[in-house]
């Protein structure tokens, strides 16, 4: 902002001259065998006694769930009960997660990212939700990176699918060929 409404030579004239390095060490240098001990030894021992202190960690895992509300305005005024919600269980191996509804023809469809800890991936998987009791998801849409976010979504005829594609480098959108799979 500086640089814009006053110009370099302001800028130049407040800031502050560089001068000679005037610390008691040398720069860009190798540490000693000693300096190297000195830091490492208690970076070491930090790390081990925080190892035996907590308890082991559990597989990072998350959970997909479905409340029904009866009623559009009934989101707002209702106080949020977990017991209200219908948890989803995923197969041994995934996680579900990052849920998104689609309304389609007079159906709503269920996406989701479809963890699969053996691939190290997620996969984009779809479920048509008439009983949510009997869910039967199946893979909509698999990369050789990992997908997640299923930003689903019509332009008049079409469905479009703008999924997160990090590993891919790029923003990918994808088009329906065969709704929904």
């Amino acid at each position: 902002w500086q640089l814009h409404t006053f110009g370099w030579e302001h800028l130049s004239s407040r800031s502050q001259k560089s001068g000679a390095y005037t610390g008691r060490k040398q720069l860009y240098r190798a540490p000693s065998n000693t300096e190297m001990a000195r830091w490492l030894g208690p970076a070491l021992g930090k790390k081990l006694v925080q190892r035996f202190q907590r308890a082991p960690q559990r597989e990072f895992h998350w959970k997909v769930a479905l409340r029904r509300l009866p009623g559009e305005d009934s989101a707002i005024a209702a106080p949020l009960d977990l017991r209200q919600f219908q948890w989803l269980d995923s197969p041994r191996g995934h996680f579900w997660a990052d849920p998104f509804l689609f309304d389609w023809q007079g159906k709503t469809y269920l996406f989701i990212e479809d963890y699969v800890y053996g691939r190290k991936k997620g996969l984009l998987a779809v479920a048509p939700l008439e009983d949510p009791s009997r869910l039967q998801f199946e893979t909509c849409l698999e990369e050789p990176f990992h997908l997640s976010y299923p930003a689903v979504f019509a332009s008049g005829d079409q469905v479009y699918m703008i999924p997160e594609t990090y590993g891919a480098g790029e923003i990918r959108l994808y088009i329906a060929e065969r709704f929904p799979n």
